[in-house]
């Protein structure tokens, strides 16, 4: 299973770290997390960078992911 690290606002939310997810693609990993914890929504995660594996995704939508990934959420980063 995919390993999803959260960041401090996010653990407020789910009470945890970090947790393990069977989904294979970023909205599968939404729908699970959003089913598993009440307080996220996906607008709240679509907030969110996402690193697969150490490759920062700025905008994930339909990024795939292996079952040993590492996903780690993250705040998005700002150009000027």
């Amino acid at each position: 299973m995919a390993r999803v690290i959260f960041p401090s606002d996010l653990q407020q939310l789910t009470g945890e770290r970090e947790t393990q997810v069977v989904a294979s693609d970023f909205r599968g990993l939404v729908v699970e997390l959003c089913a598993r914890y009440s307080a996220l929504s996906p607008e709240r995660l679509h907030k969110y960078a996402v690193a697969i594996d150490g490759m920062i995704i700025q905008r994930p939508l339909l990024e795939r992911f292996a079952a040993d990934s590492e996903l780690v959420f993250m705040g998005r980063i700002a150009g000027g």
